[in-house]
């Protein structure tokens, strides 16, 4: 494969330390090694399904429709989960910092392994008191805040270094690839240059945020093929690309490798990662592209704002965050709705019939009905069984609006034909 630096190949005591985690860790891969390592061990695993215990395994009950309870506990706690290495790393890589090593890494050769990503999943629930079910994206903002937190003090278990990264890729690998006994295909890596990219290029304050948003994409990435020209890092670099006005990408097409790498780590850097209330777990390779597309759009529109405006496609990952929203709108309606109820909800606490439904506006309007909240109107905020009824749902949203403009003087009704 041209382009890569030998460096960065050849058999060392740097990378003999991979894969060689010396504490037993409470997410695992379902697949045993039995004997196997290296790309034939990848290839058994195949999409490196996970199984999950101890305080990892209470995403059993957060998230039941996007896990499996293998043995509950006399408690109806789960004890075993098995779950995807994708929605594990969409949770939990942006919790995550790298060493000053790490991030000399090149970026394609490496993934952050199962015993890191469930040690700091560990860490987090240790502090969750609730076994509700809830939304993914909710569940993945309570992870960056509380790591946050938690690293100031105890940052080992959200440190990456070389002992938690799987090799996955490189020459050496290729040849052990293609030397299995059922040979894997070994395609050159799509695009070229971004052979050059390394972990500190995506993560450029040592924090891998900016790659979490993006790995739903760019995964997976086990063997050489899923790095090919039909991969997901050729279609996210078309992404980045397309979101540049044509002299911006003449300017980066007519670059060499280097330049090329680096121009596009810095765009996508710069456009990544979005508000955490945006982000929503994408469940197949089209649906994060389409994510990502949409984000890169909001990013590099003109008008003031974009990039937090709300729009049909966020709208419902947007309510979650919001318990006025999510009490007074519910989740039996559809995202078109769902808009312009929460667009009548906003408008009524900033008193204004124009104001634009930002991420800024609903936090603002959060503020204003818990305010309310707290002076006794649970009544109109929680209308409890009055959510099973879909086809009112929009009704009684202007209703519990309408009160709310009376409860407050000088707040204004809605205009009649009002829909956001």
């Amino acid at each position: 494969m041209s382009g890569i630096p030998n460096t960065y190949d050849n058999a060392s005591s740097l990378q003999q330390r991979l894969h060689q985690s010396t504490v037993h860790m409470p997410v695992g891969y379902l697949v045993s090694p039995n004997g196997r390592t290296g790309a034939e061990l990848r290839v058994a695993r195949s999409s490196h399904e996970l199984v999950a215990t101890g305080k990892s395994a209470l995403l059993g009950k957060l998230l039941p429709h996007l896990t499996t309870t293998t043995i509950t506990g006399p408690n109806g706690r789960p004890l075993e989960v098995r779950l995807s290495f994708a929605l594990v790393t969409w949770l939990v890589l942006g919790t995550l910092t790298i060493t000053d090593e790490v991030a000399e890494f090149l970026s394609y050769m490496y993934v952050v392994g199962a015993e890191r990503l469930g040690a700091a999943c560990d860490m987090v629930l240790t502090g969750y008191d609730n076994d509700d079910p809830v939304s993914p994206s909710v569940l993945r903002r309570f992870f960056l805040d509380t790591a946050e937190t938690l690293r100031a003090d105890q940052p080992v278990p959200f440190t990456v270094t070389a002992s938690c990264l799987l090799l996955v890729g490189g020459m050496a690998d290729n040849l052990e690839c293609q030397n299995l006994a059922v040979p894997v295909v070994v395609p050159p890596l799509s695009p070229a240059w971004f052979v050059h990219i390394k972990f500190g290029a995506l993560a450029p304050k040592l924090s891998l945020l900016p790659l979490n948003e993006a790995e739903p994409l760019l995964s997976p990435r086990w063997l050489p093929a899923q790095r090919s020209n039909n991969g997901g890092i050729a279609q996210f670099t078309g992404l980045l690309l397309r979101a540049l006005p044509e002299p911006e990408r003449e300017i980066i097409e007519a670059c060499g490798e280097l330049e090329m790498a680096e121009q596009y780590a810095t765009l996508a850097t710069t456009l990544l990662p979005s508000a955490p209330e945006m982000v929503e777990f994408a469940q197949s390779r089209p649906a994060a592209a389409l994510a990502l597309s949409r984000a890169f759009g909001r990013d590099t529109l003109v008008s003031g704002g974009t990039a937090l405006q709300v729009s049909v496609h966020e709208v419902t990952t947007v309510i979650a965050h919001h318990t006025f929203a999510r009490l007074s709108i519910g989740t039996e309606v559809g995202a078109s709705a769902s808009l312009g109820m929460l667009h009548e909800l906003v408008r009524v606490a900033l008193k204004s019939t124009s104001v634009p439904l930002t991420l800024g506006n609903i936090t603002a309007a959060a503020e204003v009905y818990k305010y309310l909240a707290l002076r006794g109107l649970r009544g109109v905020l929680l209308p409890g069984r009055e959510q099973a009824r879909p086809r009112a749902g929009r009704h009684r949203a202007r209703q519990r609006a309408g009160w709310l403009a009376q409860e407050v003087p000088g707040r204004p009704a809605l205009p009649r034909g009002g829909h956001g």
